[in-house]
């Protein structure tokens, strides 16, 4: 299948998938996460990066989450405290996060069909359904999205000194240090999306390896000719 066809497909399945949800309403942790959440409702960014997730909607906890908080005032800012936009903005993430995937799998040189299947098992697995249709659940797909986004910007950092991105006219040009500051961003991004984002350092250290398989790259020369990232992945 043609990429242009794979990504439409994948695209349609998902939505086919994850519309009808858009209808429900705010339930269980909705509340302190959203609805009652003064943090939330009145947009206090400050706070936001100051206190746990819930403290302002009254209650105690660990997580520190400040993107995912700063995605619901955002939202809350547009639609109010209307589920729809809410559920919209997951389907989004989730939808942005299988279209990384698929990028990455193209970038690992995954074959056409696998490429499709394997972002389709993505996607439209069941286990992802809290993720997508559970709106306090949006840490999973949110911190997806800059993890996989991440992982993408340091397996080109591994590939040439620099890579060049076309968007119609528009040429963009980025050398290895700067894709290694993005990735090391994207990653921090990621972690304050949802804290389990760091057992995702392990994917880091998968592509370092599939590199140096594909290229044949011995450990020796891995220390002298990925100094950069190595440290990278260390921090």
């Amino acid at each position: 299948m043609r990429i242009r066809f794979q990504l439409l497909l994948l695209i349609s399945l998902t939505l086919l998938c994850y519309l009808p949800f858009l209808k429900n309403p705010f339930i269980w942790d909705d509340q302190q996460f959203v609805t009652e959440n003064q943090t939330i409702q009145e947009f206090n960014l400050g706070q936001m990066f100051r206190e746990s997730t819930t403290a302002g909607g009254g209650s105690t906890s660990n997580y520190f989450r400040p993107l995912t908080s700063l995605s619901f005032a955002w939202d809350v800012s547009w639609w109010g405290n209307n589920p729809i936009g809410l559920h919209f903005t997951n389907l989004l993430l989730h939808l942005t996060a299988g279209l990384l995937l698929f990028w990455l799998l193209s970038n690992f040189r995954v074959s056409g069909r696998w490429r499709f299947w394997i972002t389709a098992l993505f996607l439209l697995h069941p286990v992802q359904t809290e993720a997508v249709t559970y709106i306090s659940s949006r840490g999973d797909s949110l911190s997806a999205v800059f993890l996989l986004f991440g992982v993408g910007c340091f397996w080109l950092s591994l590939q040439k000194n620099a890579t060049t991105l076309s968007v119609y006219d528009l040429r963009l040009r980025f050398s290895k240090p700067v894709l290694l500051l993005i990735t090391s961003l994207a990653l921090i991004c990621a972690v304050l999306a949802k804290e389990l984002a760091l057992a995702g350092l392990g994917l880091y250290g998968l592509v370092l390896l599939l590199h140096m398989y594909q290229h044949r790259v011995k450990v020796r020369q891995m220390v002298r000719r990925y100094s950069l990232p190595l440290i990278t992945i260390s921090l």
